[in-house]
């Protein structure tokens, strides 16, 4: 039996598969506070899952930026306490068996490419606006080479600048740098209206959204060269949400001087688009 799992800041799923084709229903837990907890509530889901038969290994995505040999998180902000701390030993001393991990959000992005919407796409952008902004490169069906991940969240709409003199006599923006996450996440939404999401019904703050949205999937078009584009995400796939039909339209209008736009597509997959990569995962690095 192959355990599937999708970790983020605020839910675990937990699933498996027993042909590589089809996956139980996930087991959904709140994401605990520190690694050591996580780990013993994975360990004690996935022996219940597998009701005596033989762990073959674990597959799926875990949120934060990894170090280069994939053993831990140097970064996750919603997750501070699995920070620094060895996630791969760690879980695979709990279930004596390998573990094939990669970040959550590249992790659904191989699942929209295999089962949602980006079935057929060669280059494939997945953004995902939740919590936080994420995203990945697709490539040919697998999750692209990096150095060290990919990060859209933060890349930088505005910048700064230390030296302010300077700033001023070249008559630059002083303002602290803000990325992509600083715009349109949902943290973000709710600092700037006090408001959860859910709550928020005013449509010029979702066309707000929809434009600052366009200018990072824009920026992505320009980086990563797809062929289409997949966005999701609580803000994009939830309701209320961020109108994809207005994030497109505000795309053609920066990307006119572009030979061909590529599609833009909300996410088919929702809350377990994460254990449908982790199924692709099982098949394409099997242990």
């Amino acid at each position: 039996m192959k355990i599937l799992f999708d970790i983020g800041g605020s839910k675990i799923r937990i699933s498996s598969t027993e042909d590589g084709e089809k996956f139980s229903e996930p087991i959904i837990h709140d994401t605990p506070v520190s690694v050591e907890e996580g780990a013993e509530l994975f360990c004690e889901t996935a022996l219940a899952i597998a009701d005596g038969e033989k762990i073959e290994g674990m597959w799926g995505g875990i949120t934060g930026v990894w170090d280069k040999k994939m053993e831990g998180l140097v970064y996750s902000p919603n997750m501070s306490g699995w920070v620094d701390k060895p996630i791969r030993r760690i879980f695979e001393d709990k279930l004596s068996a390998p573990l094939v991990v990669g970040n959550d959000s590249d992790v659904v992005g191989l699942g929209e490419v295999h089962y949602g919407a980006g079935v057929g796409s060669e280059i494939c952008s997945y953004i995902t606006i939740s919590t936080g902004v994420g995203g990945a490169r697709i490539v040919d069906g697998l999750i692209d080479r990096a150095t060290v991940g990919f990060e859209p969240g933060h890349h930088i709409i505005n910048h700064s600048l230390i030296n302010k003199e300077k700033a001023l006599a070249y008559k630059l923006d002083v303002t602290p740098a803000s990325t992509f996450e600083d715009h349109v996440s949902g943290t973000a939404l709710n600092k700037t209206t006090g408001m959860d999401p859910r709550d928020v019904v005013d449509a010029e703050i979702w066309e707000r959204l929809a434009f600052e949205s366009a200018i990072g999937v824009f920026n992505s078009i320009l980086f990563w060269s797809p062929d289409t584009v997949v966005i999701g995400g609580s803000m994009v796939v939830g309701d209320p949400a961020i109108p994809i039909d207005r994030i497109r339209h505000h795309v053609e209008k920066f990307a006119n001087f572009l030979p061909h736009i590529p599609e833009i597509k909300k996410a088919e997959l929702g809350a377990i688009g994460g254990i449908y990569g982790a199924l692709v995962l099982s098949k394409q690095f099997p242990v």
